[in-house]
């Protein structure tokens, strides 16, 4: 029995070495797997790497060339700007004239003495150079001025400061050194301006509207039993009584729109099809608590409006009520389509006055 324990012990403890054994060996191999993923990415990145490198300096290599460029095409656009011209002066002023100045007038006070020696030196001085002469390349601004007064974009330049001396060959005094501001003497490129143009504002020619107010002037006792005096219509399903604004009439609109002979509905005509806004409003003044109508295209309803008047007591119920009514919206219509305005509510009674009742559309697309 204890030999069996035994071997059963030696065999989980050879379970378990290999157990362990296997499970070292998956990791070496996925650690050895990985590792050859990964180095071909790690040289693939420094390649990469290498590359922006590169590109970096090429950049920097262009840029500065750009600059320096730029630089040069400054200094020639400037050189051509701004010639250079020589005022015949290409000597230093030498201040020992003054000196000879100043004895002259000492010798005068004390009798002429020493006029023969102070006459001698300005002799021999005026034997040798009267200006010490420079060098050709030095750039003295005594010697040579630039010219600004006549230059084209003085007007647009920043501020520049120069200091020049000014002195005439054959005058002795010393010679006056001046600041002088100087507006500058490169060309500035100015920005280019916009131009807005405002848009034409008569575009009757590519609009098309219409507006149709409610008309009692044609409305009474003979043609309609309906009509109940101060511009109350009761209307019988549908409401009508149009009339073109004024305006049609001016702009030719009148002939892009059919106005039906019972002035209930208004049909588009061919070249005056496309997208509409079409709008309507209705003013009632009725007994009911609710009224409302509809804008119909042909027989289909596509916008409705309803208002409802509560009434607070029993005696009020047969008040009359005055409520408008008003709603729009987008509709493609197209050649023969008849806009009219229908009671969804029952028959009401409306006020047909145009600046309370009426119908209208304008083209927004073509």
């Amino acid at each position: 029995m204890e030999r069996d324990k035994n071997r059963v012990g030696y065999c989980t403890l050879i379970i378990a070495a290999s157990g362990w054994i296997i499970i070292g060996a998956a990791i070496t191999y996925l650690e050895l797997k990985r590792n050859a993923e990964i180095n071909p990415l790690a040289a693939r990145v420094n390649f990469l790497l290498k590359e922006v490198e590169g590109l970096r300096a090429e950049i920097e290599n262009i840029r500065n060339n750009t600059e320096s460029r730029l630089d040069q095409f400054e200094k020639r656009s400037y050189e051509a700007a701004v010639p250079q011209y020589d005022d015949g002066f290409e000597g230093d002023y030498d201040d020992e004239y003054d000196e000879d100045i100043a004895e002259e007038e000492a010798g005068a006070a004390k009798g002429g003495a020493g006029a023969g020696g102070a006459a001698g030196r300005r002799r021999r001085r005026s034997s040798s150079a009267s200006y010490k002469q420079t060098s050709a390349g030095k750039d003295d601004l005594r010697g040579k001025r630039n010219v600004f007064g006549t230059s084209p974009i003085i007007a647009n330049s920043p501020n520049a400061i120069m200091k020049q001396t000014w002195t005439k060959p054959g005058n002795r005094t010393k010679g006056v050194e001046a600041e002088i501001v100087l507006e500058s003497v490169l060309p500035q490129e100015q920005p280019p301006q916009e131009v807005w143009t405002q848009p034409t504002a008569n575009t009757c020619c590519n609009t098309i509207a219409a507006h149709f107010g409610g008309d009692i002037a044609t409305v009474s006792h003979v043609k309609t039993t309906h009509y109940q005096g101060n511009h109350r219509v009761y209307q019988n399903g549908v409401i009508g009584e149009w009339e073109p604004a004024d305006w049609m009439k001016d702009l030719d609109m009148t002939s892009k729109f059919y106005l039906d002979s019972s002035r209930n509905g208004v049909s588009i005509k061919e070249e005056s099809q496309g997208l509409y806004f079409v709008y309507a409003q209705v003013f009632y003044a009725d007994q009911h608590d609710t009224a409302g109508f509809g804008i119909y295209i042909n027989h289909e309803n596509v916008f409705q409006c309803t208002v409802t008047s509560l009434h607070q007591a029993e005696t009020h119920r047969h008040k009359t009520k005055s409520n408008s009514c008003y709603t729009g919206g987008l509709v493609r219509l197209t050649r023969g389509d008849k806009v009219t305005l229908r009671e969804i509510e029952g028959t009401r009674s409306t006020v047909m006055h145009a600046p309370k009742s009426f119908l209208g559309m304008y083209r927004v697309h073509a």
